[in-house]
Order: C-alpha cells, then structure tokens, then sequence
C-alpha cells in the first residue's frame, strides 16, 4: 500500500475514533489563533487598503501553512515508514473531521426530536452562521441538513482531495483558506478583509463541491433515493445559493431527502419539497457519510494507482 494511502486511511480512522482534539493541541486551532491576532491588526477602511491588505495577510498565511507541511514531509523523510505513516496521518487527520460534523448535526437533531427547540436551536449556532433565534423546528432542521451538506465539502471531501493532490502541504493550505473564509470571508466588519479568502475559497471549492455532489448521488442511488429527481433539482437550484458551490451539495441533498431547503430571503432549494424534521437530520448524516466513503474510494483507489507506477 502506498504510504500516501496508508496515511489517508489512518488519518479517517483517527477521526472516526478521536471525539476532539483539545484546542491547545490542535494545529487548526493554532493557526486561527494566529490569523485573528494578524487580521486585527489590520485596517479595515478604506475598501481598497483593507482589500490589499487582506490579500496580502491571506497569502502569506496560506503560504505560512503549506510552508509547514512541506516542512513535516522532509523532517519525516528519511524516517521508518511506520513513523512516517503515523505522523503524517496525525496531521492530517487534523485538517478534517467527520464525525465532529455528525455530532454537530445530532446535537441539533436529537433535542429537536425531544422537543426541546431552545437547545436545537443552540446546536446549530456550531454548524452554521445564521442567527437560529426565530427559527422554527422545520427551520431548524432544514438548517442543518444544509449545513450537513455543504460542510461535506469543506470539512470533508476538500481536505481529503488536496491531500491526494499535493500531499500534506496541500492538505494544510486548504484548511487554512477555508478556515480564514470562516473567520473573516463574510459581510460585517471584516468584509473588505476578507475578500480574498472567500475568493480564494470558492476557486479551491470548485471541483470538491462536485466531487462530494456526485458522492451524494451515488449515496442516493444505493439507498434507493429519486436519483433522477435529485439531479432534476440540481441542473435547476445549484446556482440559486450566494457560494458558487454551496448550492450543488445543498440542493442534491435536499431532493433525495426530499425535504424543502431555505433560507429566508436568501434562496429556497427545492421548493416543491415538505417540510424537514427531526429524523431527515439523521437521515442527512447517513448519506452524507456514505458520500463521503465513496469519495473515499474513489481517491483510495487514484493514489493506489498512482503508486504502483
């Protein structure tokens, strides 16, 4: 097996079986910590300043964290295989995760089911941005099956893809782009700031929304999803969404289930669907999940491939 394998797979294995790594040693969280002391310094008016600056600051941290990875790659090199293995897939679990994904959305879905909406509502402030506090339970719920969805992406299949193309380095850049497009990539005070991160994470979004939107379908297809309406319903609402990528997961995802996905004044995803509760949550994280193991395949397969060459 190719060592790139092997550590891929023991990076998913860690992920699966580690709950959470405490922040004062996790290499993400070390890295936020850094980016917000760098972003706070910088001026956010006039627009085009804050713009340059915050191109700058995101280039440099970026580089910063590639920087890194390649730097971990050599310092292994000439190691044991077995210490190479372990270290790598260490670190890249950590660029990842999984099942914090799933625990965020059952948060939200098992006290939803109880009934308790002060609490769901609460569990979703971990998986997305908008302010849960007028949400109803099919709100609620539709929050987090598109939040489900569109972190496929960002907290699974993008990592996952970037390592399989440029290693460590590439797995650790990615994480740090996506992490800054969380941290200042929105509209507020650090719009200006943030302009180029959320630039620069829609472009490197570009070919894992698709590739986890593929995944879907194929999870759809296995478990005996209206595959073909679930492409209907991409053709037609991938695009309605403000991210240029967001949609395509969001959309697939809610036609399988077929539950209606919206925000409110911002788009509707599957329109002609019921109203979501608590078990399409669940029913959400198994096909997520299983997209995400047949990504998994897919790119196992590809570095196979590429190492037996």
């Amino acid at each position: 097996m190719p060592e790139s394998l092997a550590a891929l797979l023991l990076a998913v294995g860690l992920d699966r079986v580690v709950r959470r790594i405490p922040d004062a040693a996790h290499p993400v969280a070390w890295f936020g910590s850094l980016a917000g002391r760098v972003f706070a310094a910088l001026p956010k008016t006039p627009v085009w300043p804050a713009r340059v600056a915050g191109a700058l600051a995101t280039a440099s941290l970026v580089g910063l964290a590639a920087v890194l990875g390649a730097l971990v790659e050599h310092t292994v090199g000439a190691w044991p295989t077995a210490a190479r293995v372990a270290v790598l897939g260490a670190l890249l679990a950590a660029q990842f995760s999984a099942r914090g994904l799933y625990d965020a959305a059952r948060a939200v879905a098992r006290p939803l089911a109880s009934g308790d909406l002060a609490t769901a509502r609460a569990g979703l402030r971990s998986l997305c941005s908008r302010d849960p506090s007028e949400l109803d339970e099919a709100a609620v719920a539709g929050s987090a099956i598109a939040s489900v969805g569109e972190n496929l992406t960002d907290s699974v299949v993008g990592p996952w893809l970037a390592y399989a193309l440029f290693g460590l380095p590439g797995a650790m850049g990615y994480r740090a782009v996506n992490t800054l497009d969380a941290m200042v990539g929105y509209r507020g005070a650090f719009e200006d700031l943030g302009k180029a991160s959320a630039r620069l994470d829609d472009l490197l979004n570009w070919v894992p929304a698709r590739l986890a939107t593929l995944g879907l379908l194929g999870a759809g297809a296995i478990v005996g999803d209206d595959v073909p309406r679930a492409v209907r319903t991409l053709r037609r609402d991938r695009l309605v969404t403000p991210s240029p990528n967001g949609g395509h997961t969001m959309s697939t995802l809610g036609a399988l289930l077929g539950v209606r996905i919206e925000k409110p004044g911002v788009y509707v995803l599957f329109g002609e669907g019921r109203a979501a509760g608590p078990s399409d949550v669940e029913r959400a994280i198994r096909r997520v999940d299983l997209a995400a193991w047949l990504v998994l395949v897919g790119l196992g397969a590809g570095l196979a491939a590429a190492g037996s060459r």
